[in-house]
């Protein structure tokens, strides 16, 4: 999510991007591997989880084309209820109206199958449903994408103990839980503008 702040190219990101010369991306590289090294000076390995990276992927297999890139797809309706529930410090406008919410979504579906069309390189879709109901089995294809040795510390995530600054960190420290799948169905009279939108969508959701 940090990517394009670092450029201060003319024109504005993003249509600076069919311009970068070899200078300006190497020091585009160097500056966001510094930045993750104030993170963790000894890590190996990052996952960039940032929400908004959907709308980057062109730069970042720009700079990165080997990099995994993994894409959680999930019920839209669940979806847009999380955001909705979710109290965000800042940078989320459109976060506290279910029909703004619902259109945002929609963009993002649009620009995720325009990346499907263009994008080279290592690409994987997961489905939240399949991850909860089967975690293992997803999470061992999710680590042979990446090229990693299974260790079964991977189904025990929530017993690290590590610092967590995402406001989802109050899930990160329980295991796999099923609730939150369908869980639209409890409020379907409040969502019905939103589920009748989805259903006049014409891009896959």
């Amino acid at each position: 999510g940090q990517l394009p702040s670092l450029l201060a190219t003319e024109p504005p990101y993003p249509r600076c991007c069919r311009s970068l010369d070899s200078k300006t991306t190497a020091d585009l590289i160097r500056n966001y591997l510094a930045l993750l090294r104030r993170h963790s000076a000894s890590a190996v390995l990052v996952t960039d989880k940032m929400p908004g990276n959907y709308q980057h992927l062109g730069l970042i297999r720009l700079l990165f084309p080997q990099a995994p890139v993994i894409h959680c797809r999930r019920e839209p309706l669940d979806v847009c209820l999380s955001i909705f529930f979710q109290q965000f410090a800042n940078g989320h406008d459109y976060a506290y109206d279910l029909m703004d919410i619902g259109h945002c979504y929609l963009q993002y579906a649009r620009l995720m199958a325009h990346w499907r069309r263009v994008l080279p390189g290592p690409f994987l879709e997961i489905q939240y449903q399949g991850l909860v109901e089967n975690q293992e089995t997803s999470s061992r294809a999710l680590i042979h994408f990446c090229s990693l040795e299974w260790d079964d510390a991977c189904l025990a995530f929530h017993q690290h103990q590590r610092d967590i600054r995402t406001s989802s960190n109050w899930q990160v420290r329980q295991p796999v839980y099923t609730s939150s799948v369908r869980r639209w169905q409890h409020y379907e009279k409040q969502l019905r503008p939103l589920i009748e939108l989805f259903r006049a969508a014409t891009v896959e959701l």
